[in-house]
């Protein structure tokens, strides 16, 4: 098994199996390329559009109104809990990317209806947006045999990619979120030589949650904590002789319930993570 990571724009891999940008066109919400020499960039291609004009269909048009990103919401299948509970669930399909909410989170979301021809503006500007700006991202990709190891991916996030490259090379495995490259190392018994710079540590605990280890001149786990319903940044595994020295590279600290906790400040947590490591 090989793990590594594959820069998904940067090089001339691209992920294969979502190529085209395409239009809606006026009547029907009929799909078509853009146009055959559109770069490719990572794009879903949306199919009954028609059917969610009759009012009987359970799809429906949605648009963020804190983001004012639109989606396709179309009934999934439902999750049943450990106690036989059943959980309602819809895919909620957009120009970029799609994704599974269940019925509680789409009631507390911001996802409102919208009338076709405004769902039909503004997914255009989306894809239009999309089609002349790349992205760039890194990929961490685990290819190779992988059936004997399979218990020691990661068993909360399964998304298998072919990554396709333009003179015919392809690899195809198991995405490997960042923040639990470093465990499947250790799990593996594999070095770790992924060094990652402090603007993905920062990044991968605020988006996920998951709190990662930081190689400072202690053991310390970078995680986010909420705090007087605020999220934060928490260094944790520190020793208090220390503390001065992480206070004078931009930590703080708050006394909560009787225990000092150090905190990393957000709006510059990429600078202070930087000189904690450097």
């Amino acid at each position: 098994m090989n793990i590594g990571s594959v820069p998904t724009v940067s090089s001339p891999f691209r992920k294969g199996h979502r190529l085209l940008v395409w239009r809606l066109r006026a009547s029907g919400y009929a799909l078509r390329p853009s146009s055959p020499h559109q770069q490719p960039i990572l794009i879903l291609i949306v199919a009954a559009f028609s059917s969610c004009l009759s009012p009987r269909t359970r799809q429906q048009l949605l648009r963020n109104t804190r983001s004012g990103r639109i989606g396709l919401l179309v009934p999934a299948r439902s999750l049943l809990t450990d106690e036989g509970m059943r959980v309602a669930r819809f895919e909620l399909v957009r120009p970029l990317k799609h994704g599974h909410i269940t019925a509680d989170q789409l009631a507390e979301s911001n996802w409102e209806t919208v009338d076709p021809t405004e769902f039909r503006r503004l997914w255009q500007v989306e894809v239009d947006d999309a089609a002349s700006n790349h992205k760039r991202e890194r990929l961490h990709l685990a290819t190779g045999l992988l059936l004997p190891v399979w218990d020691k991916l990661p068993s909360d996030y399964v998304r298998v990619s072919r990554i396709s490259a333009r003179d015919g090379r392809s690899l195809l495995g198991r995405e490997v979120p960042l923040h639990c490259v470093p465990e499947l190392c250790q799990a593996l018994g594999l070095e770790d030589e992924h060094a990652f710079s402090a603007e993905q540590i920062v990044d991968a605990v605020l988006g996920t949650g998951r709190p990662m280890q930081i190689k400072s001149r202690e053991a310390l786990t970078l995680k986010r904590s909420l705090v007087n319903g605020a999220q934060r940044l928490e260094l944790a595994g520190w020793s208090a002789s220390r503390l001065d020295w992480y206070k004078t590279h931009g930590c703080f600290t708050e006394i909560i319930r009787y225990q000092t906790r150090l905190f990393v400040p957000t709006t510059s947590a990429v600078a202070v993570l930087a000189r904690l490591v450097g």
